[in-house]
């Protein structure tokens, strides 16, 4: 789902034809997702077993400890380690971060705790990272734009 949200990213919002799609960039972003995808369902058990499957006020410590613990860490190792998967140089994933992370981090904070309330709730464990996903080639096609992006310094040279 990240190679298919960094694909659409540069073809919808960057305007880029076929041929130009930056594949190294695309694969990069289907590597991250091939070590998130197991990370989550590895989070979503670990919640399960400590905090609790059912009940209301469950939920909401699952989602509260989903979005403080789990959500601002995803958001570094997207910056990181797809910048380093490309091959930036660690100065531009350094200004990448400064510029964009906490911008990143509040976004995702306005859309998935609501995800995430729907899901433990309503959903039923085997089929969590299913809503996820969906959700996430959305979030994942910001995601490829906001790190993709040239910070301000270099943009400037």
């Amino acid at each position: 789902m990240m190679g298919i949200g960094d694909a659409t990213a540069q073809i919808s919002i960057e305007r880029k034809g076929l041929a130009d799609v930056d594949l190294r960039r695309m694969g990069s972003f289907a590597a991250f997702g091939l070590i998130l995808g197991p990370s989550l369902r590895g989070w979503y058990l670990s919640l399960d077993r400590f905090i609790g499957v059912t009940g209301k006020t469950i939920i909401l410590k699952k989602v509260f400890v989903d979005q403080i613990a789990f959500a601002p860490i995803a958001a570094f190792g997207v910056f990181t380690v797809i910048g380093l998967l490309q091959q930036k140089p660690v100065n531009e994933i350094k200004d990448n971060l400064q510029q964009n992370y906490f911008d990143v981090v509040k976004a995702g904070w306005t859309i998935w705790p609501g995800v995430q309330l729907i899901n433990f709730y309503l959903t039923p464990m085997q089929h969590r990272i299913l809503v996820v996903n969906i959700v996430a080639l959305f979030w994942n096609t910001y995601l490829s734009y906001k790190t993709s992006k040239l910070p301000v310094k270099l943009q400037l040279k």
